[in-house]
């Protein structure tokens, strides 16, 4: 089942992408977790309303609390 399901998702990967705006280039999406955000409309705008609130957080937050943020975002 397992090797079916990864089997899938390649093979969306290989589909062409609807014009969703995922924070990232869907036409680049490498792991199953990009390919599924890409191909999946509700996961793609929750990404990117995530990256939207995200950059804004960025934006408000003092410069050394946002390097802070940015460290334990790459980390998780």
């Amino acid at each position: 089942m397992l090797k079916l399901f990864s089997w899938a998702l390649l093979c969306t990967g290989l589909l062409p992408f609807p014009a969703y705006t995922a924070s990232y280039d869907c036409t680049q999406a490498s792991t199953s977790a990009e390919i599924a955000v890409c191909a999946n409309p509700s996961l793609n705008r929750l990404d990117e309303d995530m990256a939207v609130l995200y950059r804004s957080l960025l934006d408000d937050l003092p410069r050394r609390q946002a390097a802070r943020l940015r460290e334990d975002q790459r980390s998780w």
